[in-house]
Formats: structure tokens, C-alpha cells, sequence
């Protein structure tokens, strides 16, 4: 039997991530609101503007578990532009990246969770 030691990283990285990074974060949509565990990250974009000059752009993610969304949201499905993340008290907007990407990405190839874009909201 053969052991895939990059699936095994991949694993034990995700757990000590959770364990030691990621917080309980409200995931709300259309008024329903469920507590998940999520990481905080952050990206970043290089988009040109008019003139031609490079412009960077960071906005907040979250990394969030496709079974946790699932567990708090029956047949959940994916995250969705609209939905919001109440991370202590600031709200984000579930929002597509500033490249035009859509709302989230895959962290992995099994799909095992989601980095979440969003944008502050004031």
C-alpha cells in the first residue's frame, strides 16, 4: 500500500491551521445566520488602471470547510455573491475578486473547502 505523503501534508496542514489560526465567524444567507470555524486570509491583485500604471488590490478572505458550510446549511451548496461573513464586529460582503474571479476558489482538488472573497462593509 502506498501512502500519498502530499495528501498527508495537505491533511495535517488544514488541521493545524484550524486548530491554531481559525475562529467561529458567522455565515449568513438570505437572513439565516450559522456559526462556522474560518481562517482569515487575504489576497492580493495587480490590476492596471486607465492610464496603464499598476494598481495592487488586497481584500479579505476566508478559508472555510465545505463541511462546515454543509453542517450549518442543509444542501448548503456553494458560497454565493450576496452571502455575508460577521467576523466579531465587522461584516464582509461576499464579493467576486477585483480580476473579475468569481466569489470563492477551491482549496483543494477534492473540493474539501473554500477561500471566500469578500469586501468590508461600512
Amino acid at each position: 500500500m502506498t501512502t500519498d505523503l502530499l495528501q498527508t501534508g495537505a491533511d495535517r496542514l488544514r488541521s493545524l491551521n484550524r486548530t491554531h489560526r481559525a475562529r467561529s465567524v458567522s455565515y449568513v444567507r438570505a437572513g439565516v445566520s450559522a456559526t462556522v470555524t474560518a481562517t482569515a486570509g487575504r489576497s492580493e491583485y495587480e490590476l492596471r488602471d486607465r492610464q496603464g500604471v499598476a494598481v495592487t488590490v488586497a481584500i479579505r478572505d476566508y478559508l472555510v470547510t465545505a463541511a462546515d458550510l454543509d453542517a450549518a446549511f442543509a444542501a448548503f451548496g456553494r458560497p454565493a455573491i450576496g452571502d455575508k461573513i460577521v467576523d466579531g464586529d465587522r461584516t464582509y460582503a461576499v464579493t467576486n475578486a477585483p480580476n473579475g474571479d468569481p466569489c470563492f476558489r477551491e482549496t483543494d482538488a477534492d473540493a474539501a473547502g473554500f477561500r471566500i472573497h469578500t469586501n468590508r462593509k461600512i
